[in-house]
């Protein structure tokens, strides 16, 4: 039996027809399951990314409450000190019917929100006084907690577990310090009462949920506060046991999901050690918050798996009915395509079919290797759309092909990749003329060309950034050969010299002859270094200008060499510093006048002073005026030699003579000295030794020389009263941990553009007639006793200081 190529075709595409619906199906099948298993995956993501959003958040919450706490101690510490340095030197009964008293009490009581009230007892446990303006009855603290922990404290404060009173009838905590007298004996306890309201309800402004808890407690475990306030809950043990596990276990922080909670709903809960105190602030967000959260994202998840179900129904629909005319136009074609295809699929290279319309018809698997499409993605698109943006304009010959106006044409264009990524291309086009049955069609051999243009570009480049490079620079750039030529020279030879590039190009000996005589030798033995032993170098000398007369100039160059390591010359630059020598000369005149000159006349004061008062009788008057005349010459001269010891010190010469010194005389004879300075500011010096006050019966030795320490110190003090603002205080701060260390701090901030150079010589800022010698010298004095100095900027606090170190000679300090 006949059977024709038409059933056969035919039989063909029932086969296929079937296939393409069943394999629909199992598309939609896998579609559907593919929906389901992202709602689950995507229900798990959510539930894990809202557990990890809980984390992130009330570790954010214990972290700014435990900065929030911090504060609010060391403020509220900060009025007991205060307090406690306002009555050390009074008696109980002068300070208990002093009005100022009670009303600076009263104050800082209500400048602080976190201190319910203050209160100081005597050291039987008497209370004297109170944050109120009524006198407070007999009460007696000696058997209370605060009061007898406070008393066994050497330095520091005591945290109290929390006492039910008020008003109002809530619970708080207190913070006690133990006073002492001017002697260092017991004067008594000052405690403020602290609110925990005013940590736990800062819980408003963090979003924990409708069941979220802020708490804060003791390491001890003891409830200090929480929010929602539970009456029940404070003064009693934390239910969060694994929180006061690691934090015995030295934890600072940390993030767990808790299950051992009040309620039994577990808690994605974060802690955080406060500083260094004995307190611990817990944030926790509930479960029933999360999972609230959670449905609210699965119903979004929901809608957008029904619609795209639908959507998927929708698009099978579309797909049945237009599988047949799909199928029924590629058996037409398919026969003579097949071997077509054959051919272009192993081409090198890219091969596209183009229509007069300039849409792709065809392309072959090493072109959509090149654009990096898929072959449905740049089928039936116009081949000029995927050139660059910047050659669209021009485009291509293929219209001029089909009109017959060329029979070939080869062209190079920058295409865009799918990428985004653009791409250098060859395309070579001739027409395929209409066959039976067949279009007309380009045919387009494609090369991909991109590293080539791209070493083209980068050669052009290289040069151009090599001529904007050495064109444009201040110094005179040059090549010069071995033969002593130059292979290049800078335009800047013209400001250098005086000369264009062009003269010496021409004639390269007329550098050599504008360098003076009496350095060209040196020159010439220089270069003749450089072409020999083939090193680097630099050298210094004068050249004639010409227009300027004599410069200074100076040459730093290096040696070329090519591939094969072969000296292809001296590449140098040459830059005038004439003016740096100017100052340099100007500057050791002005050093020698300083140092020698001045020192004749200050010594022929002081001796002037003495001869007035031999010849004698002076009044009252003129023996005053003849004594500050004669301390003036001295201090000149003490300055001049300060200035000598200084200039040797800077020069390395300095004869250190070291010797057994206490700083503590020294220090107070500079802070005396600067007394009428302190008075004009109403500052006040205070002085401490390891943290604590300083006593009559202290030392801190070091080897050193007293009039260095003396003028070091004097200058810092200076500086200090010179910053700070007026009513505040200055401190001298000794401290002995590992080696001796001074510093000396005052309120304000020294500006930011003077930090980094605080220590430069002649650096200064904000001072009309300030040298920047004082700390310059600081430094040096620092150093040649073998310390050295440093700058501590505490931005919070608004405090500077100077710290000096000399080094632990094994002397002692203390009583």
């Amino acid at each position: 039996m006949e059977i024709r190529h038409q059933d056969l075709l035919n039989a063909r595409y029932g086969r296929r027809a079937s296939r393409g619906v069943r394999r629909l199906l199992i598309l939609f099948g896998l579609f559907s399951a593919v929906l389901i298993g992202i709602s689950v995956f995507a229900a798990a993501k959510s539930y894990e990314q809202r557990v990890e959003q809980a984390e992130r958040l009330t570790m954010n919450a214990a972290e700014t409450l435990h900065q929030h706490m911090l504060r609010a101690v060391e403020a509220a510490d900060q009025a007991l000190l205060r307090v406690t340095d306002r009555v050390r030197p009074m008696t109980w009964d002068a300070a208990q019917s002093s009005e100022d008293i009670w009303d600076f009490v009263n104050s800082l009581a209500d400048q602080l929100p976190q201190v319910r009230f203050i209160w100081l007892a005597d050291e039987t446990g008497r209370v004297r006084i109170y944050s109120a303006r009524f006198r407070p009855s007999n009460s007696d603290v000696s058997k209370g907690e605060t009061f007898n922990e406070a008393k066994k404290l050497k330095d520091g404060f005591f945290i109290s577990n929390p006492v039910f009173g008020g008003p109002p009838r809530r619970h708080y905590f207190t913070l006690s310090r133990r006073m002492v007298t001017e002697k260092g004996g017991f004067k008594g306890v000052v405690a403020a009462a602290i609110e925990p309201d005013y940590f736990t309800d800062f819980h408003k402004t963090f979003s924990l949920g409708d069941y979220g808890e802020i708490a804060v407690f003791k390491t001890s475990g003891i409830m200090l506060g929480r929010h929602p306030y539970i009456q029940e809950a404070i003064g009693n043990k934390t239910v969060q046991h694994r929180t006061l596990s690691e934090v015995a276990a030295n934890q600072t922080s940390g993030t767990y999901y808790d299950r051992q909670t009040r309620d039994q709903v577990p808690r994605v809960l974060s802690y955080h050690r406060v500083g260094g105190l004995p307190l611990v602030i817990s944030a926790a967000q509930s479960t029933r918050d999360i999972t609230r959260f959670l449905w609210r994202d699965l119903r979004l998840l929901l809608l957008a798996v029904a619609v795209s179900l639908a959507f998927m129904t929708f698009l099978s629909c579309a797909f049945l009915r237009n599988a047949r005319r799909e199928h029924e136009n590629r058996l037409r074609t398919e026969e003579r395509e097949l071997v077509f295809r054959s051919i272009i699929n192993n081409a090198g290279s890219g091969i596209a079919m183009v229509a007069q319309d300039g849409s792709v018809r065809l392309a072959n698997p090493k072109l959509l290797a090149m654009f990096g499409y898929a072959e449905d993605e740049i089928l039936g698109k116009k081949f000029n759309e995927f050139l660059h943006p910047e050659h669209r304009a021009s485009g291509l010959s293929i219209s001029r092909l089909f009109k017959g106006e060329i029979e070939s044409f080869s062209i190079e264009r920058s295409f865009l990749k799918k990428n985004g990524d653009s791409i250098w291309l060859t395309v070579s086009a001739s027409l395929k003329p209409a066959q039976e049955g067949l279009e007309a069609l380009a045919v387009c051999v494609v090369q991909d060309i991109s590293e080539r243009i791209r070493i083209e570009r980068e050669i052009a480049r290289s040069k151009f950034k090599f001529r904007t490079v050495a064109n444009f620079t201040r110094d005179l750039e040059f090549w010069l050969k071995p033969d002593r030529t130059f292979e290049y020279i800078s335009p800047a030879c013209l400001r250098i010299t005086g000369r264009r590039a062009e003269e010496f190009l021409d004639d390269p000996g007329l550098f050599q002859d504008m360098v003076l005589a009496e350095d060209r030798p040196a020159f010439l033995r220089e270069l003749e270094h450089g072409f020999s032993s083939r090193t680097g170098g630099e050298l210094d000398f004068r050249i004639a200008h010409k227009d300027l007369g004599v410069r200074w100039v100076s040459l730093g160059y290096e040696v070329i060499k090519d591939a094969e390591g072969e000296m292809s010359g001296l590449r140098g630059s040459i830059r005038d510093i004439s003016q740096k020598k100017e100052m340099e000369a100007l500057r050791e005149d002005m050093e020698r006048i300083t140092r020698h000159d001045l020192k004749g006349p200050a010594m022929s004061t002081v001796m002037a002073c003495r001869l007035l008062r031999k010849k004698g009788p002076l009044n009252n008057d003129q023996s005053r005026l003849v004594e500050e005349l004669e301390a003036l010459g001295f201090r000149m001269l003490n300055m001049i030699n300060e200035s000598l010891s200084l200039f040797k010190m800077e020069a390395g010469a300095y004869v250190f003579e070291p010797q057994t010194l206490d700083l503590i005389p020294v220090l107070s004879k500079a802070a005396q000295d600067l007394s009428s300075a302190l008075r004009v500011k109403d500052l006040t010096i205070l002085k401490t030794l390891n943290g604590r006050p300083l006593s009559d019966k202290d030392r801190f030795q070091v080897l050193g020389e007293e009039a260095l320490c003396y003028s070091m110190f004097s200058n810092l003090l200076k500086n200090a009263i010179e910053a700070s603002p007026e009513g505040e205080y200055v401190g001298i701060q000794l401290a002995n941990t590992g080696r001796k260390e001074v510093r000396i701090a005052n309120k304000g901030l020294v500006p930011e553009d003077v930090r980094d150079r605080f220590f430069d010589k002649y650096s200064t800022s904000g001072k009309r007639y300030g040298t920047g010698l004082g700390t310059f010298a600081a430094r040096l004095i620092a150093e040649t006793h073998g310390g050295g100095v440093r700058l501590i900027t505490d931005q919070a606090r608004g405090e500077t200081a100077v710290a000096v170190f000399f080094p632990d000679a094994g002397l002692k300090a203390g009583p």
